[in-house]
């Protein structure tokens, strides 16, 4: 009887000392590192846009269009006019600048053209004024539309993006006293705040009106646009045979 009960003894003890390992082998250290999962999926890479020789396709573009300047609307001596390359729309892409002036008034205008990386292909953006002055910002300034009978100290002006010219963005102008009694015209005193016979105006160009300003304050507002340091000079060459072969 006693060995059988020291046996069943034995059994029980082996049996819990097994049991004992199994659960310990079961239970995850709590300082133990969450094991690191691992994904097949691919890292995301940045795609460099790899351009071409864009000097030789505007090159080969100034060619076409004084062998054939329909495109442009009408047919004229295209080594009277005038260009430059230069980065006027902000994108890292120089632009190919037309300026078309030796023409009857009615037929100025001015072109921008640039590579499309979609179009893999030179195209014409946008058509603008001949007196636009261009910024590094992407901006460009041009004459207004806005009806004004009387001459003043800042000609009514419009501020554009050179991608999407065809919306102004801002307009800016003034209001002179001399000019506005010259042409027996009221000049709002109340709005002249610091009483020099000018009032300023800069601001969104879809407003119907915009707050006065004195000159300091105009100077401010403009400056935060299209700020005198970002301007860029445009270095206007005729498109002649010899200009156009000096492109590299």
């Amino acid at each position: 009887m006693n060995k059988k009960f020291r046996l069943i003894t034995s059994l029980i003890l082996i049996a819990s000392f097994v049991f004992s390992l199994a659960c310990c082998g079961s239970k995850k250290d709590a300082n133990e590192p969450e094991a690191e999962v691992v994904t097949d999926q691919p890292s995301e890479e940045t795609t460099e846009l790899i351009l071409p020789d864009l000097m030789s396709l505007y090159k080969q573009k100034l060619i076409d269009l004084s062998a054939d300047p329909s495109e442009l609307g009408n047919e004229f001596t295209m080594d009277m006019q005038s260009f430059d390359i230069v980065d006027v729309t902000n994108d890292g892409i120089i632009d190919l600048i037309l300026k078309i002036d030796c023409v009857p008034m009615s037929e100025m205008r001015g072109y921008i053209y640039t590579y499309s990386p979609e179009q893999d292909s030179v195209i014409q953006l946008s058509e603008v004024s001949i007196g636009n002055v261009y910024y590094r910002n992407g901006y460009i300034v041009g004459s207004g539309s806005r009806n004004f009978s009387t001459s003043m100290t800042i000609w009514p002006y419009t501020v554009r993006d050179a991608i999407n010219s065809d919306k102004a963005l801002y307009q800016g102008y003034s209001c002179d006293k001399e000019a506005c009694e010259s042409a027996n015209e009221p000049f709002p005193t109340a709005d002249d705040k610091d009483n020099d016979g000018v009032i300023y105006y800069f601001g969104d160009a879809s407003a119907e009106s915009l707050p006065p300003l004195t000159l300091e304050e105009y100077e401010a507002e403009v400056n935060k646009v299209i700020p005198e340091s970002e301007k860029i000079v445009i270095n206007y060459k005729n498109i002649t045979t010899e200009n156009i072969e000096a492109i590299q």
